[in-house]
């Protein structure tokens, strides 16, 4: 089964086909221009030079966010105007859930995976996974803080820190009862794709098609 993910949650763009659990393509972009201007060339690009159409897709895998509002709504609107278009079903996954997943041999008894995103202006999107089961469902949401707040929101030992805002917090946090990812926690739609298809064996079905807002978006007056 081929599988197309998608990730426009960032400043960067993340787009990855997968045949069964296998990565065949994979591109991530730091776009000049908009995300919404590129997104749909370059699915277009992979499907030509893999010889395949939109219906010969099996599933499309995406994140719903937390992370920028635009990028959030443009990769959601795609996924599902693609759903829309070919009845394919579609995965979407929280980004806190895929980092996690992305180290979930890290699970052991008694320790627990706390993954950190930076929000910018001082904030911090978070979640804590505990199980396998949890990361693997939509029922451990991310949430928003400070980083002079997310101490009270850590788990209290022996957990494993990783996401997108670990160098912003580690300073913050009591040192000793954690161990840091040393790897570079930004979205992968590889990593999407592999989560998707893991999902999809279970016979998990996205719902719920809304995104993962937790903030308002920050709307500044025209200069005069």
């Amino acid at each position: 089964m081929y599988i197309l993910a998608l990730d426009t949650t960032s400043n960067s763009l993340s787009v990855a086909l997968n045949k069964n659990d296998k990565t065949i393509y994979e591109v991530t972009i730091a776009p000049n221009s908009s995300q919404s201007e590129i997104l749909i060339p370059e699915i277009e690009k992979i499907l030509t030079k893999h010889k395949i159409s939109y219906q010969d897709l099996s599933l499309i895998a995406a994140t719903n966010g937390p992370g920028s509002f635009t990028g959030s709504r443009i990769g959601l609107t795609t996924a599902r105007t693609i759903r829309l278009a070919t009845n394919i079903p579609l995965i979407l996954l929280n980004c806190c859930q895929v980092i996690a997943f992305k180290h979930q041999e890290q699970l052991q008894p008694n320790k627990t995976i706390f993954v950190t995103l930076d929000a910018r202006a001082n904030e911090i999107f978070y979640a804590t996974y505990k199980s396998f089961e949890e990361i693997n469902q939509t029922t451990i949401l991310p949430k928003i803080t400070t980083i002079q707040n997310i101490q009270d929101f850590a788990p209290k030992e022996d957990f494993f820190l990783c996401g997108s805002a670990t160098s912003l917090i580690s300073p913050v946090l009591k040192p000793g009862n954690f161990q840091v990812s040393q790897e570079n926690d930004v979205i992968e739609a590889k990593t999407l794709a592999n989560m998707a298809f893991e999902m999809h064996k279970q016979n998990y079905q996205t719902t719920n098609l809304d995104p993962i807002y937790l903030r308002s978006p920050r709307i500044t007056q025209r200069k005069k």
